[in-house]
């Protein structure tokens, strides 16, 4: 009597942990699922190298935004820069460059900001990467 309840015990044991076990791994498998939102907008730039002539400068415009996933484009031809919004999840940043240099003929790069000119963008960033000392200068 007492091996059948000890094989009860044991088997239920076992089957507990199994499925303990399946329901976690589900679990981490769905948070850690990449999840595209197609509403999320991003903003990119392209740095001309070259001067744009004054008659390009719409149709270099018009020409970005009417791309597949931009969601408006705004030139700046004095700075000589390209800025966009668009939907990462319908287009990538890089094609949108290599499609305007195909067009324009114009030599340009996308620009990417260094780690400094990230922390000034952001008004949450803080100056000191001591975690401990921002979050007591909270309560301060």
């Amino acid at each position: 009597m007492e091996k059948s309840i000890f094989k009860r015990l044991l088997l239920s044991g076992l089957v507990l942990v199994a499925g303990t076990s399946l329901l976690l791994a589900f679990h981490i498998y769905s948070v850690r699922a990449k999840k595209s939102n197609e509403k999320i907008l991003a903003l990119g730039r392209i740095d001309f190298k070259e001067a744009i002539p004054p008659q390009r400068i719409g149709s270099i415009r018009d020409f970005t935004a009417s791309l597949n996933g931009v969601h408006n484009a705004v030139l700046n031809a004095e700075q000589g820069t390209l800025v966009f919004m668009y939907y990462p999840a319908k287009q990538s940043c890089d094609y949108i460059l290599s499609s305007v240099q195909n067009f324009s003929h114009l030599k340009s790069e996308r620009y990417m900001p260094n780690k400094q000119e990230m922390g000034m963008g952001c008004p949450v960033s803080f100056k000191s990467n001591d975690l401990l000392s921002a979050a007591l200068a909270l309560f301060n």
